[in-house]
């Protein structure tokens, strides 16, 4: 799909008319659909928040945060519900952090959106059917540099980002910033970047300047978030014919306290040199936070 900014100002609103205009002919629903429905098509919790002018103005949730599988009722663990104040994984909401991390630093004259991105990673390969064209971090972030995922977007310590990048990764035969393709690795090589340009490890960079200010306590897979939020935390699952088994942040976990990183047995945290690896705290997808935190970052 070839997206240019008069077409997106075009589908934007239409996209809007029509959600609102369906909204007077669809059936009356409520988050408990969400959670009731058939084994297979329904999800272990859902909720929302509405915030206007600061203030909290509609909260629901409905479902359980852990102790729905087996593994969880064989460690005694209780089910607890799932209410506003639940940190879990955010997922791709996460990418709105690192995209105002970059604003925050782009306004600082510490990061530049429209340079090149072989300013901060030297050994990131051209685009092979347009060598002479300038990849930019704004391009990365906004899924149009012309990049597309290989089957394994994140490497684990002591792994360097650049050994899974080719040129291989420019996939679409199109012009740099013509083309929109969803790509996860460039929040990774956005990351890295960051971290080259300011000297700091990507989570720490990200709640200097994002959460702390907004007096969020989540982080980036449970890195720096205190021991009561962390253990308040919801698991994620995915369900199975054998009932609900979890996926990530199960009770091992949430009982921790090191951050959750991939990384080869006998490598450490605490050796990682900033700007050779942005992958390793999921900036793509690795937010813990709560409804009303998400709500109060967007």
């Amino acid at each position: 799909m070839k997206l240019t900014r008069r077409a997106v100002s075009a589908l934007l609103p239409a996209g809007l008319l029509a959600a609102c205009s369906d909204v007077s002919r669809a059936p009356k629903r409520s988050l408990r659909d969400l959670i009731d429905g058939p084994a297979g098509h329904r999800a272990p919790a859902a909720g929302f928040v509405v915030i206007k002018d600061g203030e909290i103005i509609a909260a629901e949730t409905v479902g359980l945060a852990n102790g729905l599988s087996e593994e969880e009722r064989s460690l005694g663990i209780e089910p607890r519900p799932f209410t506003p104040q639940t940190p879990f994984r955010a997922a791709s909401i996460s990418k709105l952090a690192v995209a105002m991390c970059c604003e925050g630093l782009h306004q600082m004259a510490a990061f530049d959106l429209d340079g090149d991105i072989r300013d901060h990673l030297d050994w990131m390969p051209r685009h092979p059917a347009f060598p002479d064209i300038t990849i930019t971090p704004r391009m990365l972030l906004s899924h149009t540099a012309g990049t597309r995922d290989p089957e394994a977007y994140w490497v684990p310590l002591p792994g360097q980002i650049q050994d899974i990048v080719s040129p291989d990764l420019f996939a679409s035969p199109s012009r740099p910033g013509s083309w929109f393709e969803y790509c996860n690795l460039n929040y990774g090589l956005v990351a890295t970047a960051l971290e080259q340009a300011t000297g700091q490890r990507f989570d720490r960079l990200v709640r200097a300047m994002v959460l702390a200010p907004l007096g969020l306590e989540g982080g980036f897979n449970w890195s720096d978030t205190d021991t009561p939020y962390r253990t308040n935390g919801a698991t994620l699952y995915r369900e199975t014919a054998e009932g609900w088994q979890i996926q990530m942040d199960g009770p091992d976990i949430l009982n921790d306290r090191a951050p959750l990183v991939l990384k080869d047995e006998g490598a450490a945290l605490s050796l990682y040199t900033p700007g050779t690896n942005g992958t390793l705290f999921s900036p793509q997808g690795g937010l813990r936070a709560n409804l009303v935190e998400l709500a109060q970052l967007a």
